[in-house]
């Protein structure tokens, strides 16, 4: 799944803080909001890394928002 980031490397390392959110939401009934606000707590954090610097650039929120918003 391609989040925006610009490496592959960073693509890999969202999907593994989206795939944590989703399954918050599915074993622990973690809501959407709460998912989604645990993911952009992770990017901001990814973002201080120099080589993730766009973690928080809007495409890969959006990208993040759909997918957490559209999972159930």
């Amino acid at each position: 799944m391609k989040y925006g980031m610009s490496t592959q490397e960073g693509d890999l390392l969202v999907f593994g803080i989206v795939g944590a959110a989703k399954e918050m939401m599915t074993r622990l009934g973690t809501t959407q909001g709460d998912a989604y606000d645990f993911v952009e707590r992770k990017l901001q954090i990814l973002a201080n890394a120099e080589p993730f610097s766009e973690a928080t650039d809007t495409a890969v929120l959006e990208s993040v928002y759909n997918e957490i918003y559209g999972a159930q």
